[in-house]
């Protein structure tokens, strides 16, 4: 940009300076004449060197009210200079418009203007984005944050309005600062949850020296929240049943993260692979699992992590052997499972537990 700057203002200077040479001229004799209109003072100069032009009624005895020689404009240079100037001004407005295009016109928008570009049901992000910004760094007045945070709760409550991350950033401070009670927040981590769904066309099977396991894997979507910097999602699996035998989930399975995950991260996780029953062999067609998992919010601003919002997933389906693969790695210990897996203790008959609800 400076590089394009630094050409127009080159090719204005340079047309200008053609332009007031084009204008002075060339002497083309030796005459005197008068410096305001141009006319010849040829004998008239030296009979009355203080008396007034005769064309102009200029006074000839002032300073430099005489010049000597007659003067014809250049005109390829006039010509030149004009072009040069109508190029320099071209650019300088097309560099001008698309510096206009590009500025952020929102940081010049006066704070109720905002708070109006940002009502209804489709609120312009780019002002609610200047708004969570102003909020932020205590840019607002007192009453315009607390418009900014009832709009911004508003809109997250209204399942049909377009959700932006900056209402987040709007509540997340206010909330430092005081300004949402514990309902207010509560709620507000209830609708940031999002979802944890298991996804059986993603998992499958995996056969490792004789013995199966299986990778399930999840799928995370955002909820209406933000990348926040206190809350923090957990996803616990809870219980594991296959072919009607229920597996004990190691404690650091894959998904259980002791600091839990970001809030506002979409995405996935495969988690480890677990063994499946001794009993159950790669030809034995789709394997039936039954899982159930919860996941919840906690804010780690607050003693103790309090948790502030959370949800059960239930699945009773199948695993199909389609998708059946070998494992290249080492064989398993004497004991038959991974020294990073549970052991055949593990396994336990399922017993008197009741028959688990259709994924929600």
């Amino acid at each position: 940009m400076f590089a394009v700057g630094a050409l127009v203002g080159a090719v204005l200077f340079l047309g200008l300076a053609l332009l007031w040479w084009g204008v002075r001229g060339r002497r083309i004799d030796d005459r005197p004449v008068c410096h305001r209109c141009g006319f010849d003072l040829s004998g008239l100069w030296k009979a009355r060197p203080r008396g007034p032009c005769p064309e102009c009624g200029a006074a000839l005895g002032a300073r430099r009210a005489i010049r000597i020689g007659q003067r014809r404009k250049r005109w390829w240079a006039l010509t030149v200079g004009v072009m040069l100037l109508v190029l320099s001004l071209g650019g300088a407005g097309l560099a001008a418009w698309g510096s206009a295009r590009n500025y952020n016109w929102y940081r010049v928008h006066p704070g109720w203007l905002l708070l109006v570009e940002t009502r209804g049901a489709a609120p312009d992000p780019r002002a609610a984005r200047e708004l969570a910004r102003r909020h932020l760094h205590g840019m607002l007045s007192p009453g315009q944050e607390r418009t900014a945070l009832a709009r911004a709760l508003a809109v997250q409550a209204d399942a049909t309005a377009s959700w932006e991350v900056w209402w987040a950033t709007i509540i997340e401070t206010a909330r430092a600062r005081g300004g949402v009670p514990d309902e207010q927040w509560k709620g507000f981590a209830g609708r940031a949850i999002g979802s944890m769904r298991f996804e059986p066309e993603l998992s499958h099977l995996v056969r490792r020296g004789g013995r199966l396991y299986v990778a399930p894997n999840f799928s995370v979507q955002q909820g209406r929240g933000g990348l926040s910097m206190t809350l923090r999602k957990f996803h616990h699996l809870d219980r594991l049943v296959v072919q009607g035998r229920e597996v004990v989930i190691p404690s650091d399975w894959y998904g259980h993260q002791p600091v839990g995950y970001q809030l506002g991260v979409s995405g996935g996780f495969g988690p480890g692979m677990m063994p499946l029953p001794a009993g159950v062999r790669g030809g034995d067609g789709p394997i039936s699992v039954e899982m159930v998992w919860t996941v919840n919010i906690r804010d780690s601003a607050e003693p103790g992590n309090p948790v502030l919002a959370g949800y059960t997933g239930v699945y009773k389906g199948e695993i199909g052997l389609g998708g059946l693969m070998e494992d290249s790695l080492p064989a398993p210990g004497p004991d038959g499972w991974q020294r990073d897996q549970p052991s055949p203790a593990d396994l336990r008959p399922l017993q008197n537990r009741p028959a688990a609800a259709p994924q929600k």
